[in-house]
């Protein structure tokens, strides 16, 4: 009777121990796996950068593709740190219509049966805050039902079905490169930038060699206002009406120029350039500097003056003083296009 009580008791606690090592593995079982029409891809991971306005952004975009044979109805995305689960961003009506890009001339929160579309996302982060490794994104849609087959000519609508499930992680990755100045002078505005309007350059989603990239991601446009508060006194056509043409551009940071293209001809301003190859998309000047062990390519389109004339980095580096100057970086690749843009917080 005692060795048949023992026993009992023995497996009576393995059950318990199996039962607590068990508890855990539930908790952390991952979410449900749910068949939907809707692929989610992002293109590159975001990369933190400070911001004039005091917040660290992640600005990444995602490509949206409804694979169906039904339209989708986006109702929400929730941006989700990875580790924890903690909602970084909610997008939903407007601001989530804002952000999206769809493929032709729509707009809205809805894919067609086959459409495709690309999100434009900007999270921001209060600038003492931990930056998570990783992100996740929680997508609730509305998906619409065919009519069902049959004799009736005019099918009672069916309603959609409502979905939500979370895609796979996306890492996080480095921090900006924090540079100076390239321009020196009063009365220069920065011009097309980053982050949570779709511009001329944040838009510019190109597809090379069948990638989407997006070059142009932290592009700018510099240009100096004349004594009149001016961009330009005389024919606009003309560079010589402007108060820039031919300013020196300075070296950004400490290191030799290892190498820079300075033989494109000059532009007409207000018209696309002509005679531009592809991979010299800007009618700028690419140059090559090492920089803490690394060369890091920066492309300056549209720029007519004297480029990286001094090695060392120049400017007033007055510690605190940041500022909304966004260039892009190129690493491992002879033309800039088929890079991401890399963001860079230039000290004025």
């Amino acid at each position: 009777m005692a060795q048949s009580s023992l026993a009992f008791t023995g497996r009576l606690v393995t059950a318990v121990a199996m039962l607590a090592a068990a508890a855990p593995a539930l908790a952390e079982s991952p979410a449900p796996e749910i068949v939907s029409p809707l692929v989610a891809t992002p293109i590159a991971p975001p990369n933190p950068v400070l911001g004039a306005d005091a917040r660290r952004h992640l600005v990444y975009e995602i490509v949206l593709m409804d694979i169906g044979g039904s339209a989708i109805a986006l109702k929400k995305i929730e941006v989700l740190d990875a580790n924890g689960d903690a909602v970084l961003a909610t997008l939903e009506g407007e601001a989530l219509a804002k952000i999206l890009r769809l493929t032709g001339a729509g707009k809205g929160t809805a894919l067609p049966a086959g459409g495709s579309g690309v999100l434009f996302m900007d999270v921001t982060l209060a600038e003492d805050a931990i930056v998570p490794r990783a992100l996740k994104h929680r997508f609730q849609v509305a998906v619409s039902k065919q009519p069902s087959s049959g004799n009736d000519c005019d099918p009672t609508p069916q309603p959609p079905q409502t979905q939500s499930f979370i895609g796979a992680p996306l890492d996080v990755g480095k921090p900006a490169v924090v540079i100076a100045p390239p321009l020196k002078g009063p009365r220069w505005v920065v011009a097309g930038g980053c982050c949570d309007t779709i511009t001329y350059h944040r838009g510019a989603t190109l597809p090379i060699n069948g990638a989407i990239r997006v070059a142009e991601r932290y592009a700018i446009d510099l240009v100096q206002l004349d004594d009149k508060n001016k961009i330009a006194s005389g024919p606009i056509d003309k560079l010589s009406s402007y108060a820039f043409f031919g300013r020196e551009i300075y070296s950004v940071a400490n290191g030799a120029v290892v190498a820079m293209a300075d033989d494109r001809p000059e532009q007409v301003p207000g018209k696309l350039p002509e005679g531009i190859p592809l991979a010299s998309d800007g009618a700028g000047q690419l140059c090559r500097r090492r920089y803490r062990r690394r060369t890091l390519r920066l492309l300056c389109a549209h720029a007519a003056g004297q480029l990286a004339r001094q090695a060392g980095r120049q400017g007033d580096n007055r510690p605190g003083a940041r500022a909304a100057r966004q260039f892009r970086q190129y690493r491992r690749a002879a033309s800039p296009l088929p890079c991401h843009g890399w963001r860079f917080t230039a000290l004025v």
